[in-house]
């Protein structure tokens, strides 16, 4: 097997075929969801009803703001083909798919760095690290942000290497900013204007333009300024990251109140005290070590065998590696409170150094042994035998025999889900038939998981007040928590179903299910805006609500009559004694 520096088809085949079998493995193996996995698919299915918002996508009431809703088009479209009810199952097949591309593309980065052999023990290091893996199972949509890293990371090693490998003189041509480029340049561009269509954009500064801006100031800021600083490319990324936030306002102009929303600025300064980043540091370091689980801890070893072309070229390729696999997690940690997704684009580095750190050793320990068995005059047939095959079937041998149980393990928060899954499992055994849930929206984060476990059977509540809407019938089953009990008290008769106490630490938090049956002669009209604003659907002020009753399940909010909206009340409807 020659060590050229890229893959053949016979290479991408073989990674495609072990990716299929354990990723089909994962899918059987972690049926868990993840919330972001439930915000990914009920956002797709809020997306794709007759009435769905595919500009804004939305998870439960929530607008999606942080990023663009491509993901969701690309899910929805594909979903839309596999029939009804199959959003989950889509989610995760595509979710596969990314994963096979981050194997194939990481394997591609390591073979133009360090070779073939090194490319091809890449590819199988990352498609069986079992946080990768897992996140297929749990649906995590960030795995899409990885995928576009990488991409970016091959189109930026391809355009260094077009550059080192140039004429002397071409170097030295002066370069304006609209003269034309490199192709690979050109195809730099081109990636980075599709990666800012899908990854948010704080994971494009801390997981792209800080690692690339520490390379190039390190080492050749002259030269990459010649090359990079073209206003075209710099014009496409910028029209590709600021288009779906004009669309936006232009539709809804209150969007820029929430995207410039000072509170949230302050929350983000106030997030460098030492308190808050202590327990950022903790929860990075934490985070670091459960995805760098299985390879990703080899990634010292491949340092060590690589620390003088890091640490020696200010060009060199490693070095690109190197600040991946250091400066971005480092920075994720420190600007961001849930830097999960930037720390995703740093694994990929990570298993490169491993894989190279696995072949240099290997490499090491039989040219040591065969030197030895040479002065010991012995023959060993077995030695000759190519390392990177034995590389290969020991990575593949040892994911089957160690990492595979594994994946039964559950990650961070999904026993929680499985909990209240479980909950909404007995719900619909007590409450068999089509009833609907109306699920509170005031609920947060249970409210979101909540009607992605109901299915077809849960129907979103902006708040209790909505269950005097007109559209409302008499009779409802209310999910939402106990503290709720003394709001729908107030408009009728109620009966507690059943509760999920392990839900949260208080029975006035836990998870509950009522029968309401509206009193006789409520009023059922609007008095006020019928429409939630963007800052009401994202439940940063309260309201609106119907026909003036502030019922709510928020401990923040008094439960009673707003006296300003008293109007068309039915006389029967006065008073707050339970019905």
């Amino acid at each position: 097997m020659t060590n050229s520096l890229q893959l053949d088809r016979a290479d991408r085949q073989l990674l495609v075929g072990f990716g299929s079998v354990i990723l089909l493995l994962a899918t059987i193996t972690n049926p868990a969801v993840s919330f972001d996995g439930v915000i990914l698919v009920q956002s797709i299915r809020e997306m794709t009803q007759p009435a769905g918002d595919w500009l804004i996508p939305s998870a439960g009431g929530r607008p999606l703001l942080d990023q663009t809703p491509v993901l969701q088009w690309l899910v929805g479209f594909f979903a839309s083909y596999c029939g009804e009810g199959t959003v989950l199952t889509a989610t995760r097949v595509l979710c596969a798919c990314g994963l096979i591309a981050l194997s194939v593309l990481s394997a591609e980065n390591a073979a133009l760095v360090f070779g073939r052999r090194a490319g091809l023990l890449t590819g199988l290091t990352t498609m069986t690290t079992v946080s990768l893996v897992q996140s297929v199972g749990e649906a995590r949509s960030d795995i899409f942000s990885a995928v576009m890293l990488m991409l970016v990371t091959f189109a930026f090693l391809r355009a260094e290497v077009a550059q080192t490998h140039s004429e002397p003189m071409r170097m030295r041509l002066p370069r304006s900013l609209f003269t034309s480029r490199r192709r690979e340049t050109v195809q730099l561009f081109a990636c980075i204007a599709l990666a800012a269509l899908i990854c948010p954009s704080s994971v494009l500064f801390v997981s792209l333009l800080i690692p690339a801006a520490t390379f190039l100031i390190s080492g050749r800021l002259q030269s990459a300024l010649r090359e990079y600083l073209w206003l075209w490319g710099m014009g496409a990324v910028l029209m590709s990251a600021v288009a779906w936030p004009l669309i936006v306002c232009s539709q809804v102009p209150e969007a820029w109140e929430v995207w410039l929303d000072t509170d949230q600025l302050w929350n983000w300064l106030s997030g460098f005290g030492v308190a808050r980043m202590q327990a950022r540091c903790s929860h990075g370091a934490a985070l670091i070590f459960t995805l760098s689980i299985s390879w990703g801890l080899l990634a010292p070893v491949g340092m060590w065998f690589t620390r003088h072309e890091a640490l020696g070229s200010k060009r060199s390729l490693e070095r690109v590696l190197w600040i991946q696999a250091l400066i971005a997690p480092f920075a994720a940690v420190v600007l961001l409170d849930q830097p999960r997704a930037a720390l995703m684009a740093s694994v990929g580095a990570w298993n490169m150094l491993a894989a190279v750190g696995i072949e240099r050793w290997i490499d090491a320990s039989v040219q040591r042994m065969r030197n030895w068995l040479a002065n010991a005059r012995v023959y060993l047939p077995a030695l000759s035998f190519p390392v990177s095959r034995i590389s290969i079937a020991a990575a593949f041998l040892i994911f089957v025999g160690v990492f595979v149980p594994t994946l039964w393990t559950d990650s961070v928060g999904i026993q929680t889900a499985r909990t209240e899954a479980a909950f909404i499992r007995d719900v619909i055994t007590q409450m068999p038939g089509t009833e609907r849930i109306a699920v509170d929206l005031e609920l947060g984060d249970d409210g979101i998981q909540a009607l992605f476990d109901l299915q077809q059977r849960g129907k979103p509540l902006h708040n209790l007040s909505y269950v005097l809407n007109e559209s409302e019938p008499d009779r409802q089953l209310v999910l939402t928590r106990r503290r709720g009990l003394r709001a729908l008290l107030l408009v009728g008769a109620v009966d507690e179903l059943a509760s999920c106490e392990s839900s949260t630490a208080t029975s006035d938090d836990e998870l509950t299910l009522f029968r309401l049956k509206v009193a006789p002669g409520m009023a059922r009209t609007m008095g006020g805006s019928r429409t939630p604003s963007l800052a009401q659907r994202l439940h940063k002020e309260p309201g609106p609500w119907v026909n003036g009753w502030q019922l709510s399940s928020r401990a923040d909010i008094s439960i009673g009559r707003e006296p300003a909206t008293m109007i068309a009340v039915d006389p029967r409807a006065e008073g707050t004694r339970p019905y």
